[in-house]
């Protein structure tokens, strides 16, 4: 049988060789019946047969265990010295130190705040650009000093932003805005382009 019965909902059916009656399968039984309507009958059928049948696998899979290894770091941007990596997991931003030790969050926000997304050092290492992002408030560009502590929003309305950079004297930042492409809002996506 097919998902939706698109060729027929019962499975093959095969005329008798002389042509007189058709042989097919209804109510779980193989069934003949003359091309007339008339003479419908049940064939008899038995199969012998013995299956070994094996307990199915149950794995056990914890859905949300107290810690575990992220897997996909995204946006890793070195700062300009060398010395540290500032990076997206989970959603957040995370500063690192590049000879090792426990990552430290960079900002100060909740869940209901948003992701944190492309993360950029400013030249002199200061200041980190990044954009932020809630489905409901849509996009914003923000800054935050290197060390961690309250970001503050440079964009004056919400949009579909990417990729900013500091400017080499860091007075400027330059950015993409985007288009919805189906997933997000359409809301403030008018000019897209480089800015």
């Amino acid at each position: 049988q097919e998902t939706w019965a698109v060729t027929g909902v019962y499975p093959n059916m095969a005329w008798t060789p002389d042509g007189k009656s058709i042989v097919f399968w209804a109510g779980g039984k193989i069934r003949r019946v003359d091309r007339d309507g008339a003479n419908g009958a049940e064939i008899p059928f038995h199969v012998a047969d013995t299956r070994g049948v094996i307990d199915a696998p149950h794995p056990q899979i914890a859905v949300a265990p107290d810690h575990f290894q992220t897997g996909m770091p995204r946006w890793a941007a070195v700062s300009p010295n060398g010395g540290q990596v500032v990076f997206e997991s989970l959603g957040k931003l995370w500063v690192k130190s590049m000879n090792g030790g426990t990552p430290r969050r960079l900002t100060k926000s909740t869940d209901a705040e948003g992701f944190e997304l492309f993360p950029s050092w400013s030249r002199d290492g200061k200041s980190i650009v990044f954009v932020s992002w809630t489905d409901a408030g849509l996009g914003a560009i923000r800054v935050i000093p290197a060390a961690g502590g309250n970001a503050r929003t440079v964009t004056t309305q919400p949009g579909q932003y990417y990729r900013p950079k500091f400017s080499p004297d860091g007075k400027w930042i330059v950015f993409e805005r985007g288009v919805s492409e189906g997933l997000t809002s359409p809301r403030y996506t008018d000019n897209p382009g480089v800015y």
